[in-house]
């Protein structure tokens, strides 16, 4: 064996040297997020013609014109780690020997390639030898589902754009666009970026999603749906991206797509459509030239349209009268989306790549616009080697969407902005109008990073990343109005709307800083191993706001509790260490990550803010005692083992406990809502700034964060194979099985009223909610051979949620009824005024300086105070200090405090009881009673909304070489062509069906619905690197029509699960539907997935 000693930079740097390096940092704990391995590693041996090893062989790999070498060691073995993924040319020297080659060799992310080299004597006058290599169709170091979508592949199937798409065609991921792998939610994967996380579980599902990168940046795409090393954590399934280097040469892509005119929804035209119930007069000139008013630039409409009388002077000057029954040329639109890439060199040793998309989408119905507004999505990354052995990569993410804002109440849009909702009366709503304004969403992320090779077999890098998400709203309305109709005919009122300002809008930003270091080495030949800590800070901040005339105003806030305007700043630390150990028949992958996770921000007391009025208006918050919650710590062990059984077959195993923190949204956020306008109480006749909000409350409507909210545990097992069965075929099973625990329920707040009386509820930590995931996962692969390729992948899968635990509420309530009756309330529930009137939200003491000048003598509790000449004697209600506050809510929720303990413990009162001595406190004379109820609750697993019983994609390819077929005129018709096919099948959600009068009932799956899209295009080649191509597609080619189990109208659920059980697929109602007989389907439009067959086509550059 020859010694390991290591040249660098001029020195040698021993092999204790570099253990002490990687132990240090290994050593150096703290906790957090998912990162992503970038790279991958060569290794094999080198051998003379005998078979004997060969010594002291250099092995070079050349990067982009960076060379970087390994030597074979005393048994001809050689190792080169932090390949960039891609393809390469492989050569091997030594003196004495001829030269070897080995082309077309494929590296993937977290990927051992092994390459064998045999070389021979130069006394033999051999030439170099030249091989060239292939992709082994099983990988025996694979310890984990995984597929990995190569450059290549990406471009060989042109008519898949966007990544999510990509990911959606992988075994274990439904293709029904809800990002769900294998049974999660979107927000349980996470998305990495050269090794950078993009952070997509800090808001809730209302804020934003990753968007992705544009696909022709994209080096590599991996997506892990089970087990997952433990660089990998606070997620339960992985997809990461490396992204493209800039080269020597320069390259570039361009490609535009065109959607011509038509229509994109099921039914008739909407202008013709039976959901208008005969209210269309086409044909009638009086109802076709009907004007009507229309808000102006203030947004609120000062006329009556049904008397054309001004309601409102303050509104009415810019309102302005116009055409009601203008018609959209919604289906005569064009459509268009462009994509682009450049990369190359800036100068030696310096290279980029840029990529930019952007897309005009028709709309399928009316809308503000005929086409989407203008959106882009930009990445751009810059590569500089100032050596063979150090790398720095500098990116950049950005992407803005916008669009015109929903205003919707209670899930109705009335009148807000142009569409079919509420049965079509938005029709004619103007174009370029909403009244509830505009959203812009910014997604940007800028890293930087150093990777420093220290030898062949060892490197370390080091990452810095700032990322930003924030959402604006523009030309909002300051209030909410009735839904204008538009003016009556004759006997008829009117029927459609015409506009209305809606107050429903949402502005945040979500900034996170993190900083990570990794190191890896392969220290022998059977350890590689792999260490790495990362920091985490967020700064995230948001408000939203709805006010409508149903439910008053609702305020929600996404900041530190005590203060809205400044945003929570958690903060996330992690440490993993990995050894992937590679014997003679057998590949283990043991690792182990550490995870602490800190609010790191003053949380309300829970029991101290239930009883007391007092605290709910946001105006008084800074009253409420507060904490700071502890630090969650958690570890996750990971192992995964393969086992090649043939050179053609392996096996693996996977066991995995993941942690993930939940959404920060059910952590942080607090809300308030009101009936009330704000209260003039200082009755100056305005409402001055000091009483803004003052109103609000959180009675019957209140959603509040909850920071004892455990991680969500993910307890994940697999066991598959993969199989070589043919030359180019290859099948792998895997049989999965995922247990998750959520602990949501475990904690919140509630109301509940029981006639006047308002009962504060704190519900104890020991319920929880299970997910249970089970499933096969079936792949079968064709590699490209014989000018055709394809990839089945299919699952059966059964996601099923119950929950099970003691549930418990410690209600906390006033002793007497709060009643307009002076002597029937608790003091602290509100007061009654000289008037009479009841006031609310205001915690009062009771003295008897009633006329408030504070001239009195006496400690101002009740029925202790001396009366001067000035008072009247009488007992009047007064804001107590903070002081007095602070000390009586505390006295008052440290009991509350220890009886949830109790409850939690499992102990405390069983059913109802009131326990006077401990729970009755008495403040001058008037008290407040609490008392617990405890009940162990548990309920059997059912299908889960997530669940498909079956899905599945196919993939296929068609390509033919150049000089294909016969040749005309000089010209070879049937060369580089290529036809792709995309099939999806999924299983309708399931549902719970009873037959009336008759047993039989249980779950269903809905129905089951296909889509196949296709792409077909002819490339001309100008060289070897100039060509153009033009392509043609079309998207659900067979048009097919798969009807929705259940479907909204109106906020109104229509189920059709009944007919579908008793009499199969359902397109119609019903044929002795009153409405049907009459008008047809009013629902034609809306019963249906996806659209009807749609075209494109356009042109495709490249050099």
């Amino acid at each position: 064996m020859i010694p390991l000693t290591i040249f660098y930079g001029g020195s040698y740097m021993s092999k204790r040297l570099l253990c002490c390096l990687g132990l240090l940092v290994a050593l150096a704990i703290s906790t957090g997020l998912a990162e992503a391995a970038t790279t991958g590693k060569i290794s094999g041996r080198v051998t003379e013609a005998t078979g004997d090893p060969l010594p002291g062989a250099n092995v070079v790999i050349d990067i982009d014109g960076v060379k970087r070498a390994g030597i074979t060691d005393g048994e001809g073995e050689y190792f080169i780690i932090n390949i960039p993924p891609g393809t390469y040319d492989i050569e091997t020297v030594m003196m004495g020997y001829t030269k070897s080659i080995r082309q077309g060799v494929v590296v993937n992310v977290d990927h051992t390639t092994t390459v064998n080299f045999q070389m021979q004597e130069e006394t033999l006058e051999l030439d170099e030898m030249i091989v060239v290599a292939e992709r082994p169709p099983v990988e025996h170091d694979k310890t984990e589902s995984k597929a990995v979508i190569t450059a290549e592949e990406i471009e060989s199937l042109p008519i898949v754009r966007e990544m999510s798409d990509f990911v959606e065609l992988q075994a274990g991921v439904t293709p029904d666009e809800a990002e769900s792998v294998r049974g999660g939610n979107f927000w349980e994967t996470a998305y990495m970026v050269d090794g950078v996380r993009v952070v997509n579980n800090d808001a809730r599902a209302g804020f934003t999603r990753f968007q992705g990168v544009n696909t022709s940046a994209v080096q590599e795409l991996t997506v892990l749906t089970g087990g997952m090393n433990a660089e990998y954590g606070n997620a339960g399934s992985v997809v990461s991206v490396v992204t493209k280097e800039g080269g020597q040469r320069y390259t570039g892509r361009g490609e535009y797509r065109i959607t011509p005119p038509g229509q994109k929804h099921w039914g008739a035209n909407v202008y013709e459509a039976p959901v208008h119930r005969g209210r269309m007069q086409w044909g009638n000139p009086e109802w076709e030239n009907l004007q009507a008013w229309y808000p102006g630039p203030d947004g609120i409409l000062g006329h009556d349209n049904q008397t054309g009388e001004i309601r409102d002077p303050q509104f009415a000057a810019d309102d302005v009268q116009r055409k009601v029954h203008e018609r959209q040329d919604y289906t005569g639109v064009w459509g268009g989306r462009a994509e682009a890439m450049l990369g190359g060199p800036i100068m030696r040793r310096i290279g980029f790549t840029v990529t930019s998309s952007a897309n005009r989408n028709p709309s399928a119905f009316p809308a503000p616009t005929a086409v989407s507004l203008p959106n882009n999505r930009t990445n751009f990354k810059l590569t500089y080697r100032p050596g063979n052995n150090v790398k720095f990569n500098y990116g950049s993410l950005f992407n803005q969407r916008s669009r015109y804002n929903a205003g919707v109440i209670r899930r109705i849009e009335q009148g807000a902005r142009k569409n079919m909702n509420s049965s079509g009366r938005n029709l004619f709503v103007p174009s370029e109008y909403s009244g509830a304004g505009k959203r812009r969403t910014r997604d940007f992320l800028n890293y930087a990073s150093l990777t420093h090779t220290l030898s062949a077999r060892t490197f370390y890098e080091i990452r810095f990343s700032y990322s930003r998400t924030s959402e604006v709203n523009t030309e909002v309305p300051f209030n909410t109005d009735q839904p204008y109709v538009e003016p009556g005919i004759g006997n008829d009122s009117g029927w459609y709307y015409v506009g209305r300002p809606v107050v429903n809008w949402t502005n945040s930003k979500r900034d996170r800083y993190q900083l990570k270091v990794d190191y890896s080495s392969q220290v022998t030949k059977g350890h590689f191993i792999k260490a790495g800590i990362d920091f985490l800070f967020y700064d995230n901040w948001g408000f939203s706001r709805n006010k409508n005339d149903f439910r008053g105003l609702v305020e929600q806030y996404y900041s530190q509790f005590n203060n809205p305007e400044v945003g929570i700043v958690p903060r996330q630390y992690a440490v993993y260490f990995q050894d992937k150990m590679e014997f003679e028949g057998i590949v283990v992958n043991v690792g182990l990550r550490g995870l602490r996770w800190s609010p790191n921000t003053e949380m309300p007391q829970a029991e101290h803010f239930i009883p007391f009025y007092r605290y709910h208006d946001p105006t008084k918050v800074e009253n409420i005692p507060t904490y700071r919650p502890q630090a969650i710590q958690v570890f996750s062990p990971r192992v995964g083992v393969s086992h090649p059984i043939t050179e053609s077959s392996a096996m693996h195993f996977t066991f995995g406990k993941f942690e993930q923190i939940e959404q920060f949204w059910w952590i942080f956020s607090h809300s308030y809502r009101t009936e009330e306008e704000f209260l003039d109480l200082n009755q100056n006749g305005r409402i001055d700034p000091s009483e803004v909000n003052n109103s609000l409350d959180v009675v019957d409507a209140g959603q509040w964060g909850w920071p004892k909210i455990k991680p969500l545990v993910t307890t994940s097992f697999e066991v598959g194979a993969d199989w070589n069965f043919i030359t180019d075929y290859t099948a792998g099973l895997t049989a999965y099985y995922k247990q998750q625990v959520f602990r949501r329920s475990g904690g919140g707040y509630g109301i509940q009223e029981q006639g006047l009386q308002h009962n504060r509820t704190v519900r104890a930590s020991g319920q929880t909610n299970n997910r249970d995931t089970r499933g096969f996962e079936l792949s079968v692969k064709k590699k490209f051979n014989y000018m055709t390729a394809f990839t089945i992948a299919y699952n059966v899968q059964w996601v099923e949620n119950g929950n099970s635990g003691v549930r418990g509420n410690h209600y906390i309530s006033p002793d007497r009824l709060a009643t307009k009756n002076p002597s029937n309330f608790g003091n602290y529930a509100g007061y009654i005024d000289n008037d009479g009137n009841f006031l609310t939200h205001y915690w009062y003491e009771w003295t008897h300086d009633s006329n408030g000048d504070g001239d009195f003598v006496g400690d101002g509790v009740a029925g202790l105070g001396i009366v001067n000449g000035s008072d009247t004697g009488e007992e009047f209600p007064r804001a107590m200090d903070g002081i007095t506050r602070f000390e009586r809510a505390r006295a008052f929720g440290n009991q509350a405090i220890n009886r949830v303990e109790l409850l939690e413990m499992g102990t405390g009162v069983n059913n109802w009881s009131l326990d006077e001595e401990n729970s009755l406190i008495n403040w001058d004379g008037k008290g407040a009673a609490t008392w617990l109820q405890r009940n162990n609750q548990s309920q059997e697993f059912r299908p889960a909304n997530l669940n498909r019983t079956n899905f599945g994609t196919v993939t296929f390819m068609f390509s033919s070489p150049g000089k294909f077929g016969p040749r005309f005129v000089g010209f070879h018709p049937f060369e580089n062509l290529r036809l792709n096919a995309v099939y999806r099948l999924f299983t309708g959600r399931r549902f719970f069906y009873s037959p009336p009068g008759r047993g039989g009932e249980g779950f269903y799956n809905g129905p089951i619905h296909t889509r196949t899209d296709i792409n077909f295009e002819k490339t001309f080649r100008f060289n070897r690197r100039a060509s153009v191509t033009a392509f043609f597609e079309a998207f659900n080619l067979f048009n097919q029509k798969d009807p929705h189990i259940s479907y909204r109208v109106d906020n109104q659920l229509v189920e059709v699960g009944a007919e579908y059980v008793e009499w199969g697929v359902i397109y119609t109602p019903l044929p002795d539907n009153p409405e049907y007989i009459t008008y047809g389907d009013v629902g034609d439009y809306l019963r249906q997935q996806d659209s009807p067959r749609e075209f494109h086509f356009g042109l495709r550059a490249r050099f």
